[in-house]
């Protein structure tokens, strides 16, 4: 198994990601989209970091700005921040060498209504896996407690917008 790990630049901030390789070659990649309060470093993603290069399967795992290893503040997490966090991740692996057509996401809760946003928009050729996630964020407020304590104001902002709900 081969495990790269990786800087993406993106509005003066940096993703970080690595990446799981079978070994050489060309792959599928499966990218994993954490949940809030999540990372890259979830057990879960640890587990399939392990797994999936075993069965034939890139795995791409990152962290969404404000959380893990990458730059920015939690704080100012919003959906479209994330989609495009994700975009910067998809383009990043398109010219990668040992990774073939036909990108698949995986997420977690908001990882994964994240995921389906994203192929919604720009189809990957892969599938979607969603582990938890949510079918819309209507009725999300701040008082809900847990992993949306700690976000500002942007991402209700953008809730109360209505664009991606």
């Amino acid at each position: 198994m081969i495990e790269e790990r990786h800087w993406i630049s993106l509005e003066g901030q940096k993703l970080a990601l690595v990446l799981h390789l079978p070994g050489p070659g060309r792959w599928p990649c499966v990218v994993a989209c954490h949940g809030l309060g999540a990372s890259k470093d979830s057990e879960k993603y640890l587990l399939l970091g392990r797994e999936l290069p075993s069965a034939g399967f890139a795995l791409c795992r990152f962290d969404f700005r404000g959380c893990g290893e990458s730059s920015g503040e939690y704080a100012n997490s919003t959906v479209s921040g994330r989609l495009a966090d994700l975009q910067a991740v998809l383009d990043f692996l398109k010219p990668h060498e040992m990774i073939s057509s036909g990108v698949s996401l995986l997420g977690s809760s908001l990882g994964g209504f994240v995921a389906l946003h994203s192929a919604a928009r720009e189809p990957t050729g892969g599938c979607v896996i969603t582990w938890n996630s949510p079918a819309t964020l209507r009725g999300l407020t701040r008082d809900a407690g847990g992993d949306v304590a700690g976000l500002g104001p942007a991402f209700f902002e953008e809730l109360d917008r209505g664009t991606l709900v």
